[in-house]
């Protein structure tokens, strides 16, 4: 799950774990703290998307990759201090594979992330509308949507190139509401997302340091 989550990016991660819990591998704690790391972005989109297209600088992609990618691991570390392995079954028994429902899912969970973009980016639109004040639009953003967010900090003249780094990088590993509400549509309505979420503001804030050393 969790490297499905850092090499494919999300919502795979959170797609994968919640596979897990429904077959009875994971326990729900476990699947809690799972998805609290695994549901991150892609190597493709950070470092061809954002370091390439965006910023112009392969480098500077390769860099926000890997301060996701360690404060991902780092927050893994930290909620499973303390915690034991479950007695459930690593490999259950497998169901049948159905090529028909399995492309029916794909298909629907593709239209339903979009949806979620679509509607995100919209709100972004609003948010730049109504906040006549550019500083606070850019710090906002990263908490909205990741894609519109890095685009504007990466033309923004208002912060210096470390600044715009570090949010960027927070964008990044925190993910965006929008990002969440994709990972909310994989988890089972028992599970509560107030871990998970604090999880990922304490990753994205970790990023963020990373980036600045």
């Amino acid at each position: 799950a969790f490297l499905s989550g850092v090499l494919c990016g999300f919502p795979i991660g959170v797609k994968v774990s919640s596979d897990l819990y429904c077959r009875g591998t994971v326990s729900k704690d476990e699947f809690e703290r799972l998805i609290c790391f695994s549901n991150n972005t892609g190597p493709a989109f950070i470092i061809s998307g954002i370091g390439v297209s965006m910023l112009g600088n392969l480098k500077t992609g390769v860099v926000l990759y890997f301060s996701m990618l360690i404060s991902a691991i780092l927050v893994g570390v930290l909620i499973g201090i303390g915690k034991k392995k479950s007695n459930l079954d690593i490999y259950p028994e497998n169901p049948d594979f159905d090529f028909v429902s399995s492309i029916k899912n794909a298909s629907l969970n593709t239209l339903n992330i979009c949806a979620f973009i679509t509607f995100f980016s919209v709100i972004s639109g609003i948010c730049a509308f109504l906040i006549k004040n550019t500083a606070v639009y850019l710090f906002l953003l990263p908490f909205i949507e990741i894609g519109n967010a890095s685009k504007a900090l990466s033309e923004n003249t208002l912060f210096s190139p470390v600044l715009t780094l570090m949010l960027i990088s927070f964008a990044v590993s925190f993910s965006g509401i929008s990002v969440h509400a994709q990972a909310k549509a994989f988890i089972p309505k028992e599970v509560r997302m107030v871990k998970y979420f604090l999880c990922k503001l304490l990753q994205g804030t970790f990023s963020a340091i990373i980036t600045f050393f």
